[in-house]
């Protein structure tokens, strides 16, 4: 039941602006059931030790991206 609050709520939330990290947050919350937010600590990301390969990283403008990238 939370999924289908949870797609409505964010598809009438595009229907007023572009997707943004606040409709995703908004649509996780519901989904969950929670009040929760994004961490946006500068310079957190997952990175692989052996390759130095970024599998996760937040980044200041975007604040939570899944990106895959060699530092350097």
């Amino acid at each position: 039941m939370r999924y289908r609050t949870a797609l409505n709520r964010g598809f009438g939330m595009l229907q007023q602006r572009p997707l943004s990290t606040t409709i995703a947050v908004e649509v996780c919350r519901t989904i969950k059931g929670v009040e929760l937010d994004i961490r946006n600590t500068p310079g957190t990301v997952l990175m692989n030790d052996t390759t130095g390969t970024v599998i996760y990283g937040i980044l200041p403008m975007i604040r939570c991206v899944a990106v895959s990238f060699r530092p350097g």
